[in-house]
């Protein structure tokens, strides 16, 4: 039992919940970044709301198992956290192969996730400047997330 009475996965959940349910900060961003590519309907929304869960869902699931290497959390924390995010977020909706693909790319160094974003919510049509406001958000995200874990467990 960690600090406060909180177990280290406990305090991490309930760290990433909040960030992983934002849907009206999502909905923001998809309109920013939507320069009538993709009709600005329900459907549409939903879809990015779902590719950018997953996309932070990967950079968590990337920032907590370099913390588990360094040896700040077992792998049954590490476990705990990833099952109870994934189920939140109704992963098995996106499908594995797009999780995968997101995966494949944030451990290549993630230099292309605003392409595989752009691809499969914005036609491919994304300009390089919305590409480059992705790779800012995605890279802002996971450093502010890795600091802020890193002072709740460390």
């Amino acid at each position: 039992m960690g600090f406060f009475g909180k177990s280290i996965d406990e305090k991490i959940i309930d760290h990433s919940l909040p960030l992983l349910m934002d849907d009206n900060n999502f909905k923001m961003f998809f309109n920013i970044l939507n320069e009538n590519y993709v009709d600005k309907n329900s459907e549409n929304i939903e879809l990015f709301i779902k590719h950018w869960k997953a996309i932070r869902y990967i950079i968590i699931k990337g920032v907590c198992g370099r913390l588990g290497t360094e040896g700040y959390m077992s792998t049954t924390e590490y476990t705990n956290i990833l099952s109870a995010l994934l189920e939140k977020i109704k992963a098995t909706e996106l499908g594995k192969e797009i999780f995968d693909e997101y995966t494949a790319e944030y451990y290549n160094g993630g230099f292309d996730i605003p392409s595989i974003l752009s691809k499969y919510c914005f036609a491919g049509k994304l300009k390089e400047d919305s590409i480059n406001e992705v790779r800012t958000a995605t890279n802002d995200f996971e450093r502010v997330f890795e600091e802020t874990v890193e002072e709740k467990i460390k």
